[in-house]
C-alpha cells in the first residue's frame, strides 16, 4: 500500500469516526477550569443529606439563590447558605469544613464560581440531579 493511500484511509476514518483517543485538558485551559469547579460542586453537595438538596433545588428553581453575598435583604442565601442556614460568613464556613481540608478548599472554589458567575443555574441544576441519581444508587 503506497503511503499516500494509506494516510487518505487513516483520515477518512478519523473524520468519519473521530478520534481514538480524547486529549485530557491542558492544565490552565478554560475547560480544565470548569471541570475543577463542578468536581469542587460535586464534593460539596456529596457532603450535605438529600433534604438539604431538595432545599437548595426548591430555591434554584423559586429564585431565591443569591450571589456575593451569603444571605440578602430578601432572605435569598448564596448555595451553602441554603444547604446549610449556619453558614452565614466565610468564618462560618472554614469552620463548618475544618475537619474536612478537601471539602474547604472545595468550597471556596465553589464560592468563587458561583459569586463570579462561573458558575450557572443550569450547571447546579446539573450537579443536583447527579447527586440525586447516587442517592438513588445506594438506596438500591
Amino acid at each position: 500500500m503506497c503511503l499516500n493511500t494509506h494516510f487518505r484511509s487513516a483520515v477518512s476514518s478519523w473524520l468519519t469516526s473521530g478520534p481514538s483517543w480524547v486529549a485530557p485538558p491542558w492544565p490552565g485551559s478554560r475547560r480544565a477550569e470548569r471541570r475543577e469547579l463542578h468536581d469542587a460542586l460535586d464534593q460539596v453537595l456529596a457532603a450535605f443529606g438529600r433534604p438539604d438538596r431538595q432545599r437548595l433545588w426548591r430555591a434554584l428553581r423559586d429564585g431565591g439563590l443569591a450571589r456575593r453575598v451569603y444571605v440578602d435583604a430578601d432572605g435569598r442565601g448564596c448555595i451553602l447558605n441554603v444547604l446549610n442556614p449556619a453558614l452565614r460568613s466565610r468564618t462560618d464556613r472554614r469552620n463548618f469544613f475544618a475537619a474536612a481540608p478537601h471539602l474547604l478548599e472545595a468550597s471556596e472554589r465553589l464560592v468563587i464560581g458561583w459569586d463570579s458567575g462561573e458558575l450557572s443555574d443550569r450547571a447546579l441544576a446539573a450537579a443536583l440531579r447527579r447527586a440525586n441519581a447516587v442517592d438513588r444508587a445506594i438506596a438500591v
